[in-house]
């Protein structure tokens, strides 16, 4: 949905690594846009040096993944964002939102969200903020904290491992 909301339509190229769970690359299909794969470096995180070489100009966005908590090189990735105009998000522990100069650290979280489907459910969140009028990076930023923050909390109240769907309830109380 994020990617929908972004514009990301049929014909436009989303860059992503081949090694990942199937939502990276069922989302960029689901648009009707044409995943392409960057080769992956030892760490199994996405080669950013051939990131470049891969961009055309139909070349809409780059989904990095970040493999087994290990981070992508996201300082050469937002030099790319940057060059090209886009939004990057790590997720992750001290998730990261930049754009252009604009940087944010975001600190809420909890280990309790290592689990399949929440990356799902961050996206689902910055979309409908995209469709509520918000800018990329303010819903970006908005985002990960209310993701983050929804684990949190249920983690203070004895939550020690997560689904994705617990954080639904907590999402629409921190929301009002």
């Amino acid at each position: 949905m994020s990617l929908w909301c972004l514009g990301i339509k049929r014909g436009d190229e989303v860059i992503t690594s081949p090694i990942s769970f199937i939502a990276s690359v069922s989302s960029i299909i689901h648009v009707g846009a044409k995943p392409v794969f960057v080769d992956i470096k030892d760490d199994y995180n996405i080669d950013v040096d051939k990131i470049e070489q891969a961009i055309t100009s139909k070349t809409k966005a780059i989904i990095p993944v970040h493999w087994s908590g290990l981070i992508c090189d996201m300082k050469k990735i937002s030099k790319i964002a940057n060059k090209y105009k886009t939004t990057s998000v790590l997720k992750g522990p001290g998730t990261l939102v930049c754009q252009g100069d604009r940087l944010n650290i975001n600190t809420s979280g909890s280990p309790s969200m290592a689990s399949a489907g929440m990356g799902d459910v961050l996206s689902g969140i910055i979309a409908a903020l995209l469709a509520q009028g918000l800018d990329e990076f303010d819903a970006a930023n908005l985002a990960v904290y209310v993701h983050g923050q929804a684990a949190e909390n249920l983690a203070l109240a004895g939550s020690k491992g997560l689904l994705a769907s617990d954080l639904f309830s907590e999402i629409r109380r921190i929301l009002g």
